[in-house]
């Protein structure tokens, strides 16, 4: 019987004369205190650099997901929603792209090797859950890796790719292993956030036509990822939390693409300083990379005009969706499927 009650959570049985009350264990905090252990060797590994304390506290922020309570950091986390990135300082999808993109690079420039290609599948999903456990089990990067399980096991097996699919069967997974999360803010914006990619990045990127200058390309595919994200994110938020900050549109870029470099040197930093090697003056530019997001951020924040205060109803927020997805569909009725990278 102690073992059964162990198994479903339970902590604690309280007994009165008057009532039996038995306390479920809240998961995600045993969860956490778990995977803050690593996390907090790996932060502590940094304690003798030359990175200065805000720039450790933000590269353990959207590198681990390590962001203790405390005064300095509740005015980091005001102050990127102030400017409209809270989604690049919490670990999410974004940030688990990232790791991948740079580990899938890495194994390009090992191609010597002659990896089979199920072998690199394989070794980007063992490293996507490893940073996923590493990371704190966050709902968002959870989303991420078992879209990209999803996405790589069916190009393993020659299967076609759908997006729909694999966002449906995902959000299934989760909510069948962890049904709570339904009432979870995180989990609906997560989810919301890659639908509205899929049904509006295309439309948006292609509003200026045809973009052949590489690195123009680039930045305003970036751009056009952003705003597509918000069509159906942004109301959301106001749902949610009442506000929101105008600001995004023109910080998200900018801190986006320093995040893109950030993350990678950040985990690196972290392996080197753990294992007690030389850093090999990374330090330097993970300080002047964080001293220019928290910069951008600082100023995006204190914009006041930009901060939006307004929470819909929930029958406002259903009508915009409608009509928003409707047009999305009908205008893409005519389009190949789009295939959108499950991160």
């Amino acid at each position: 019987m102690p073992s059964f009650i162990f198994r479903l959570g339970v902590l604690c049985v309280l007994v009165s004369l008057f009532s039996l009350r038995i306390a479920q264990s809240d998961r995600e905090q045993v969860r956490d205190i778990r995977a803050n252990e690593p996390r907090e060797d790996l932060v502590a590994s940094l304690s003798g650099s030359s990175v200065s304390p805000e720039v450790q506290r933000l590269c353990a922020a959207i590198a681990l997901g390590h962001l203790p309570r405390g005064e300095a950091s509740k005015e980091l986390r005001e102050q990127f929603v102030g400017s409209g990135v809270a989604h690049i300082l919490a670990v999410s999808g974004f940030h688990l792209g990232v790791v991948v993109f740079f580990i899938s690079l890495f194994l390009r420039c090992l191609s010597f090797l002659h990896f089979n290609p199920r072998w690199r599948s394989m070794l980007l999903l063992l490293a996507a859950w490893g940073f996923v456990a590493l990371s704190g089990w966050a709902v968002p990067t959870v989303r991420a890796a078992v879209m990209l399980s999803l996405f790589l096991i069916a190009r393993m097996l020659i299967r076609p790719v759908s997006t729909t699919n694999i966002l449906a069967a995902s959000a299934l997974i989760q909510l069948l292993l962890a049904p709570h999360l339904l009432q979870s803010a995180g989990f609906a914006l997560s989810y919301v956030a890659v639908l509205s990619i899929h049904l509006f990045y295309r439309p948006i990127y292609r509003l200026v036509g045809e973009v052949r200058q590489p690195i123009l390309g680039y930045v305003w595919s970036m751009l056009a990822l952003t705003l597509a994200a918000q069509v159906l994110v942004l109301p959301l938020c106001l749902y949610y939390f009442g506000q929101v900050s105008w600001a995004f549109v023109w910080t998200s870029l900018p801190v986006g693409l320093v995040a893109v470099v950030l993350i990678p040197i950040a985990l690196l930093l972290y392996t080197l300083g753990y294992l007690g090697l030389p850093l090999l003056g990374l330090e330097v530019a993970a300080e002047y990379l964080g001293q220019m997001m928290l910069y951008i951020t600082e100023h995006g924040a204190q914009i006041d005009w930009l901060h939006q205060h307004y929470r819909p109803e929930l029958w406002h927020l259903l009508l915009y969706w409608f009509v928003a997805i409707a047009w999305a569909v009908w205008i893409r009725r005519d389009e190949a499927p789009l295939v959108v990278v499950p991160v």
